[in-house]
């Protein structure tokens, strides 16, 4: 479990590596919504609700990029 949280993390803070179609250079590019979705599944499945209590957790979720609160919840 470790070694996926580590790589959410990173993926999320550091963007993911691609190749372009036509030049076959190696480019780095931000997260895909497939990996916020990813990261955001795999936090629920773990019953993480900010805050988190792991350390490791703490640190995907303050990478993403989702308001604390809902803005619904912001606004009363």
């Amino acid at each position: 479990m470790d070694a996926l949280l580590d790589e959410l993390t990173a993926q999320v803070k550091e963007g993911v590596t691609a190749v372009d179609k036509d030049t076959g250079e190696v480019i780095k590019t931000s997260t895909t919504a497939a990996i916020l979705n990813v990261a955001r599944q795999f936090l629920k499945d773990n019953n993480v609700d900010v805050p988190a209590e792991d350390a490791k957790m703490k640190v995907l979720v303050s990478s993403l990029p989702f308001p604390d609160e809902p803005e619904s919840a912001s606004k009363h």
